[in-house]
């Protein structure tokens, strides 16, 4: 049974959409769980994303080769494309400063 979720971009949201695709609630994430979502709740057609490329995505997911995603495994790949937080004007001053004198030497 499918329960109703927002998906946001943001990456702090990822575990609402791992505990979303986790319809057994055992805690961990099997191919046809994300295969469910990818097809049934995000409607992407077989054109837009081929069988090869979900086996593709599940091998990027599933680090140990268990045949599962753990919350973990989900997560740790959510953060791979977060961005990274605006650098302080201070260090980026600093950083701008250090390779000047570097270049001067």
């Amino acid at each position: 049974m499918c329960r109703q979720v927002e998906i946001f971009p943001n990456c702090r949201e990822w575990f609402k959409l791992f505990t979303h695709m986790d319809d057994d609630q055992t805690g961990r994430i099997s191919y046809k769980e994300m295969v469910g979502m990818v097809r049934e709740e995000l409607k992407i057609r077989e054109s837009q994303a081929s069988e090869a490329q979900l086996q593709m995505v599940w091998k990027a997911l599933d680090d140990d080769g268990s045949g599962f995603i753990t919350a973990r495994e989900f997560g740790d790949f959510m953060r791979k494309g977060a961005p990274r937080p605006p650098t302080p004007w201070r260090e980026r001053v600093r950083t701008a400063l250090r390779a000047r004198v570097r270049e001067s030497d």
